[in-house]
């Protein structure tokens, strides 16, 4: 490392190599190697190589990992922190060609163009099913900078960035771009924070382009810039959502100096202005939606409608035959519905829905749905799956039922994360469980499309159980079966529990005197002042308190209890699996750990300055008492318990880097983080082994190995015992190794 590139590829060479690592080379073009022959890696890792000009030497510092100027092949490549003055990681020359499969390329930067990737003149680059994040660029082209053909199915640019243009990538004029399947987001540069066209073709297909940000003032998503005739932009089943210009001046969604082509389309939520066109010849759009951006959904020059748009507001002087304007489509939040990107679902009864061309209908929509699904295809990027017309649906709630009624009202809570499995036949259940659904926050779950039929349904047996045991029940075609509902019972059936709140009953007594009582408190019959002893749901819960419960009537025998429990966090508590009959339930402010919670104070509910404080509670047969609630007003505000801040032995990331499963670069990688990033460092390997150190970010709280190398620590964390083991997956050899012939030496 830090010499020389690994090796050199040479004209009329063809090879292959598996498993490969190249890091820390350093050299003018090329840090990891040189291909001018035909290259094939698989399994490849390429990490901290770098390629600069010395002073006073010519060049141009161009691939920190690859110089390509022939046929490149890399399938489950990884690329990071690769660093030159043109194409961080690889560098595509003119005429090449390069082809990158289920691949990740991190952390390069380039202190020009092409942060990740640069393709040179009539170069054709393919990358598929691969990642490019936290990439950089001192100009433009964050990720990719093309002046070629560059195509990319299955692709995910995210948080790459540019000072200048193209924050995803930037493309030059008199070149071919295509994007399928693919996703651009949070990224940003000056002008176009996701997509800077200079004048060449660009199109994408079933993709999205979503939360990018210029920091100039127009094209936070896209910025097209022309006219050049040999130039464009075609977007066919694609969502541009939620970019932001931070300028201010428009143009968020999309700003437009050139030509374009939109069908099926959808611009939304992007702040300021979803389209702004100041220049263009041929700016069509068709079948798509615009709606909900800040600002107006189009500014300039009106685009030229081919109808069956749909805008919710009157800016884009839509003058289709059937356009709708000034119409609320009703789409709903970005989420993942089968393609890469996220889209806008359409809600229930909106315009857009069977109302798109029927002649120029698109085959798919963005999810790769078929079109049309209903008797037309829908507005937009979003194609709404039909409902099978024998389907039906259940649905109900999982809930605590409080008062034992069996009817789920207004006095009940919610039983989130519950599993309801349903079975098809009779119950109990005898076949395999055909679906789960989770009771989401409010207790709803919902099977929402079977088939007509006979269901079982129980609620897993691996949680707590609900009652009844499971629920027959017969679906008709078509049939919304609701009020499915399972309760669960704070205390099991034909058993009784007690329920309460031990509370901080306040009141804020004044420096002087009061003409008044203030707000929660009484006058004492002796004078002075007293919280009022009723409780206000703002009033807090007093955690840790010791209750006690004691067979029959109150006062309490000094026998010992039939339960004991202690409050929660918010002070409550639930004393389950009780019988019939009289129970007393005792706090006692002078015992251990109530003293210390409490003591000095005095209890002003059930009765006041009671000694102890005790509640008398008649149960019956499944029966559970609430609000057994006891009410204490300190003398003095409770002393917070001291906060311990320990010293913090911490440490920094002084480059983009992984983190490792463990101690070697042998091991797979856990994460990645960028330079600067801080952890907190809890040991490191035995002196006897190469330093690495065991650290836990504060983000995700994930524990991982990293080189010394890479990371600066303000102390030296204690050796932790290292049992050396194979790494994880085993590298294995190629069966079959391909001779390799050459002419050249190899550098």
């Amino acid at each position: 490392g830090n010499t020389e590139r690994a090796f050199h590829i040479h004209n009329g060479v063809t090879a292959t190599f598996e498993g490969i690592l190249l890091t820390d080379g350093d050299a003018i073009y090329g840090g990891g190697l040189v291909n001018e022959g035909n290259l094939t890696l698989n399994n490849f890792t390429c990490n901290y190589n770098n390629v600069s000009i010395p002073p006073g030497g010519m060049g141009d510092a161009m691939g920190g990992c690859i110089f390509n100027t022939s046929s490149l092949i890399i399938n489950n490549g990884h690329f990071l922190a690769n660093t030159a003055g043109y194409g961080g990681a690889v560098y595509n020359l003119d005429n090449a060609t390069a082809l990158i499969e289920n691949s990740s390329l991190t952390g390069n930067e380039a202190e020009f163009n092409g942060g990740a990737l640069w393709n040179g003149v009539d170069a054709e680059f393919t990358i598929n099913n691969s990642t490019l994040e936290m990439n950089e660029a001192g100009l433009d082209g964050g990720g990719v900078w093309n002046h070629g053909d560059f195509y990319g199915e299955g692709l995910v640019l995210e948080d790459n960035h540019a000072i200048d243009r193209g924050g995803a990538i930037y493309v030059w004029m008199d070149t071919f771009t295509q994007f399928n399947n693919s996703w651009l987001t949070e990224n940003s540069a000056n002008w176009g924070g996701g997509l800077y066209n200079n004048n060449g073709m660009v199109h994408f297909y079933e993709s999205g382009i979503t939360n990018n940000t210029a920091t100039g003032p127009v094209g936070g998503g896209i910025y097209n810039n022309g006219p050049v005739t040999t130039g464009g932009l075609l977007l066919k089943n694609v969502t541009i959502s939620n970019n932001t210009a931070l300028g201010g001046v428009g143009g968020a969604g999309i700003y437009n100096t050139g030509d374009f082509d939109f069908r099926f389309v959808t611009i939304s939520g992007n702040d300021p202005e979803g389209l702004r066109i100041d220049t263009g010849v041929e700016i069509k759009i068709r079948s798509s939606i615009l709606a909900d951006n800040p600002g107006g959904n189009c500014a300039g020059i009106a685009p030229d409608s081919l109808d069956y748009n749909i805008s919710s507001d009157t800016h884009c002087v839509l003058t289709g035959t059937h356009d709708i304007t000034d119409t609320d489509p009703l789409l709903e939040p970005l989420g993942f519905h089968g393609s890469t990107a996220p889209s806008h679902p359409l809600g229930a009864g909106s315009p857009a829905l069977d109302s798109g061309s029927p002649d120029l209908c698109t085959s798919i929509d963005q999810n790769y749905t078929s079109r049309p699904q209903g008797s037309l295809c829908d507005r937009g990027a979003f194609e709404v799956t039909a409902p099978a017309a024998s389907s039906g649906s259940i649905s109900g709630w999982t809930y605590i039922d409080a008062d034992r009624n069996d009817v789920f009202d207004s006095s009940d809570g919610f039983m989130t994360g519950v599993g309801v499995d349903i079975h098809e036949g009779a119950c109990p259940p005898a076949g395999p469980i055909l679906e789960t659904a989770e009771s989401d926050g409010t207790g709803f779950y919902e099977f929402p499309s079977l088939p007509a039929g006979d269901y079982c349904l129980e609620t897993s047996p691996l949680q707590q159980t609900l009652y009844p045991d499971d629920i027959a029940v017969s679906l008709g075609a078509g049939d919304a079966l609701t009020e499915i509902n399972f309760r669960y019972l704070l205390s099991p059936l034909g058993n009784s529990s007690i329920n309460g709140l031990v509370w901080h009953d306040l009141c804020a007594l004044p420096y002087a005197t009061p003409a008044s009582p203030p707000p929660g408190c009484v006058w004492l019959p002796g004078g002075g002042l007293s919280a009022d002893g009723i409780y206000d749901p703002a009033e807090p819960g007093i955690e840790g308190v010791k209750v006690k419960v004691f067979s029959g009537a109150c006062p309490a025998l000094p026998v010992a209890p039939a339960a004991e429990v202690h409050t929660n966090f918010d002070g409550e508590y639930t004393v389950p699996i009780l019988g019939t009959g009289t129970w007393c339930v005792v706090v006692n402010a002078l015992e251990t750990p109530n003293d210390t919670i409490l003591i000095p104070g005095s209890w002003t509910y059930p009765v006041r300055d009671a000694d102890p404080a005790e509640y008398e509670v008649v149960l019956g047969v499944s029966d559970d008492a609430v609000d057994v609630n006891f009410g204490w007003d300190y003398q003095f505000l409770p002393e917070p318990a001291p906060t311990l801040v320990p010293e913090k032995k911490t440490g920094r990331f002084s480059k983009n880097a992984f983190c490792r499963k463990g101690p070697g670069t042998v091991y797979d990688t856990s994460t990645a983080h960028e330079k600067d990033t801080e952890f907190l460092a809890l040991a490191r390997s035995e002196d006897h082994l190469t330093r690495w150190y065991w650290i836990e970010d504060f983000l995700w709280k994930i524990r991982c190995w990293v080189s010394f190398s890479v990371v600066e620590l303000n102390f030296d964390p204690e050796t932790l015992p290292i049992r050396v083991a194979p790494p994880t997956p085993i590298p294995t050899l190629t069966p079959t190794p391909v001779p390799l012939t050459c002419d050249y030496s190899l550098d």
